[in-house]
């Protein structure tokens, strides 16, 4: 769900609209469908924007694998998902929490990202070519 905050609290008591169907709404969603989602079957992630490549990056973790997909706003629609590291699991232990560091790099040439591997933050550079 994408969602934008209001400078002042509306009549309806909400601070948020919720971005469904591409259209924005003050009421709380209650349906939760690929229709109504902005990303659908994807796990936790983070949306960042590139200055250099003027796009949406979303980052996000399938299994021990780092993805990345792109769009050209926060609500799509987003590209398919690109393998861009696979992590080996550290005593089995689950790999989780992807995050994008976008301000590491103010050229936006590299991405650094991080993910906890077993308990352990791992963190990885992304060189764009």
């Amino acid at each position: 769900m994408v969602s934008r905050r209001h400078e002042r609290l509306g009549d309806n008591g909400y601070w948020w609209d919720a971005k469904e169907n591409q259209s924005w709404k003050s009421d709380s969603l209650t349906t939760f469908t690929a229709e109504t989602a902005v990303l659908w079957g994807v796990g936790q992630g983070q949306i960042v924007y590139s200055q250099y490549f003027k796009t949406y990056f979303y980052v996000h973790l399938e299994g021990a694998t780092v993805l990345l997909r792109s769009a050209p706003s926060p609500e799509g629609p987003w590209s398919a998902a690109k393998e861009i590291y696979t992590a080996t699991p550290i005593d089995e232990g689950l790999v989780y929490a992807g995050v994008a560091y976008p301000y590491l790099d103010e050229s936006g040439k590299t991405l650094t990202l991080a993910f906890t591997n077993n308990n352990h933050i791992q963190v990885i550079r992304v060189t764009f070519v």
